[in-house]
């Protein structure tokens, strides 16, 4: 029964492959859109599930339409899902890079978090400075300040919080400046600095 069940999915997936190659020529020739777009990722989810390539085919797609935050939404989950941080921050990065104004800050944003929860301190510090060289609207600056913090402390730095707060504050408008003080003690809870998240409450 086993053997006949092993042979059973072996032929199921010649056939899906075998499907999915006489497929493609097809997608390829639609117009570049919403279509297009999701039968591509959805090609790379079935390469997955198979064993094959579904990283190769998430690059090249990503490729062709680098303007498609939903195909970059799949490589990256991907290859964090796989274990290739490395190379999901790198495709994070690039896109942060290369994004108009109005998706570039989320990007870089996100660039920063993965990159803190991956360690990637080098990359995190180029992400934090590219963030804040960025006109922000003002609550996009307090997020980012507190992964400013949350980078200092992470690497040793001796920041004073309520100092930085306070140089920090007059940037911002008055309605907003207790939110900065809220996400530093957020991010000195993150950091597990609850000494200080308690003095900053």
């Amino acid at each position: 029964a086993g053997n006949a069940t092993l042979a059973a999915l072996v032929s199921d997936n010649a056939d899906a492959k075998a499907a999915w190659a006489r497929l493609l020529p097809r997608v390829d020739a639609l117009p570049d859109g919403a279509t297009k777009l999701r039968t591509l990722a959805t090609h790379a989810r079935f390469l997955e599930a198979a064993g094959g390539d579904a990283g190769g085919a998430l690059r090249d797609a990503t490729r062709r339409f680098p303007w498609s935050l939903g195909l970059l939404e799949d490589q990256v989950a991907y290859l964090f899902r796989v274990r290739r941080d490395a190379e999901g921050l790198d495709a994070l990065e690039a896109a942060a890079q290369r994004a108009a104004e109005g998706h570039r800050e989320n990007l870089t944003e996100r660039l920063v978090n993965e990159s803190l929860s991956r360690k990637d301190l080098a990359r995190a510090r180029r992400g934090v400075e590219r963030l804040l060289s960025f006109d922000l609207e003002s609550r996009a600056r307090v997020n980012a300040l507190a992964l400013s913090a949350r980078l200092a402390w992470r690497e040793g730095a001796a920041l004073d919080p309520i100092a930085f707060a306070k140089t920090e504050a007059p940037s911002l408008p008055e309605p907003l400046r207790p939110d900065l003080w809220a996400a530093l003690a957020g991010a000195a809870r993150d950091e597990a600095r609850l000494d200080v998240g308690v003095d900053l409450c």
